[in-house]
């Protein structure tokens, strides 16, 4: 019986640890204006991640942190 539950525990976390990294790693923005240069460059180190930047939808879009980096599940580098 603790065979089987030492085998059942470790299949879980395997399965535990694949489902993690199978999640996406997208994030929001910093603070500040949202400026063509910090758009820019957030949009360039996003894409570096395997993302890119997109509008939240929500409040007032001359905000930077009303924008997310949008990495899709095993896109990130």
């Amino acid at each position: 019986m603790r065979i089987a539950s030492t085998l059942l525990l470790l299949g879980l976390t395997a399965c535990a640890g694949v489902n993690a990294a199978a999640h996406d790693q997208s994030y929001g923005l910093p603070s500040g204006i949202a400026s063509y240069d910090a758009l820019a460059r957030e949009g360039a180190t996003c894409k570096a991640r395997g993302g890119t930047v997109k509008a939240s939808g929500q409040g007032d879009q001359t905000m930077l942190s009303n924008y997310f980096c949008s990495i899709p599940a095993g896109a990130s580098k």
